[in-house]
């Protein structure tokens, strides 16, 4: 698995130098007309710092925005949610649970497209955790992509077994009854 820093400087990955360079430029120019200095915040996560590193910012706030957006959930209220979702996924992108909370959010508001995207990425970060797999193959179904939703029910029976596995168990079982319906 990445490090940390690694996934942070991530935001980056894929720009070469010109790209890079450019973009940094243009935040040059905007940073005047703003309360912080982006430029320097961009230089700091080109160097390698965390997002909440380079912005400064307390320790706890991950931790504090990730409460709030799970109280919000909870509240029943995926629209508030969905935004303090987006910014932890900024600020601690190596985090599974911060991934899951978006996708839910999403799947919960029927943006599937998203809520399938960030379910992936959960994967990504954690391939052998039960509940981005069972999340992604509920989407799938929703979205009708059978043949995706039964690979997703495939690779979940091969996780090793968890009490996160097992609680998703039954519900994965639903699942499975839909998929062979509907694949025949």
């Amino acid at each position: 698995m990445a490090e940390p820093a690694e996934l942070q400087s991530g935001m980056l990955r894929g720009l070469n130098t010109q790209e890079l360079d450019a973009c940094q430029k243009l935040l040059q120019q905007i940073s005047p007309d703003l309360d912080v200095d982006v430029a320097e915040i961009f230089d700091r996560v080109r160097a390698g710092k965390s997002l909440v590193q380079a912005m400064n910012l307390p320790d706890q706030t991950v931790d504090l925005l990730y409460a709030q957006a799970l109280a919000r959930f909870n509240a029943g209220d995926s629209h508030t949610a969905i935004p303090l979702f987006n910014a932890l996924t900024l600020l601690a992108p190596q985090v599974r649970d911060h991934w899951l909370g978006l996708g839910i959010c999403s799947r919960v508001l029927n943006k599937l497209p998203i809520a399938k995207l960030t379910f992936e990425t959960a994967i990504n970060i954690s391939p052998q955790t039960a509940a981005p797999r069972f999340h992604l193959c509920e989407v799938l179904c929703q979205m009708k992509e059978w043949d995706g939703a039964k690979e997703q029910a495939a690779a979940f029976a091969q996780l090793p077994e968890t009490p996160e596995k097992k609680s998703l168990s039954s519900e994965m079982k639903r699942l499975q009854t839909v998929i062979e319906v509907q694949s025949g």
